[in-house]
This record gives structure tokens, sequence and C-alpha cells, in this order.
């Protein structure tokens, strides 16, 4: 029980103390029961997920908002929180879209 209590702690820490923002172009969207997901492609090519969560610790309680301004094919600027870690499925939760930020990509 502690080490769940230790694991979860430390992951409230990470996600509230990381912070940044990420400028892609949105290649896919999906809502499950469990997350929003938006895949992104960076100019470089590389993609990264990042889901569109509610998060508690920033007071942040809007994320459908966020996640139905998201159209495929049109470039964004984001800001989010947390880090990307692969054996919980954890994504970088994105927590507000830049204003005006939003270009259509040929």
């Amino acid at each position: 029980m502690t080490f769940v209590f230790c694991l979860v702690f430390h992951w409230a820490i990470i996600t509230y103390s990381v912070k940044g923002s990420a400028t892609f172009t949105v290649t896919k969207t999906a809502s499950t029961s469990n997350d929003n997901l938006v895949w992104g492609k960076y100019d470089d090519g590389s993609m990264e997920v990042f889901s569109v969560d509610d998060d508690f610790w920033r007071i942040h309680f809007r994320s459908n908002d966020v996640f139905g301004q998201f159209e495929e094919g049109k470039k964004y600027t984001v800001f989010y929180s947390g880090v990307r870690w692969g054996l919980p499925s954890y994504y970088k939760n994105v927590l507000k879209i830049e204003k005006g930020s939003e270009i259509q990509v040929k």
C-alpha cells in the first residue's frame, strides 16, 4: 500500500511540476471512455500522442471543450503538463490551445 501511495504522490509531483508547449499538426483524434487522445506530427516528421484530460492538480476541468477544438490537418500550439510514461500509458496532457495558432496545413 505504501508503494502505491508513493507512486501516486510521485506522479502527482511530476505532473504538476513539468509543463511546456509544443507545436504540431493533428493527424488523428480519438475519444475513449478513459481518454481524449490527439496524435500530433512535428515539422521534423516525428509523432507524439497527447491526452486532453481534466487535471485536478491544476484545477482544469474543461478538457472536453479543449478536445473539441482540435481538427485533423490543422497545426496548433498547445500548452501541456506532465510527461510521457509508457508503462502505465500516461501522456503529456494538453491544458490549453494558444489562441490564433490554428493553421490549415496542405
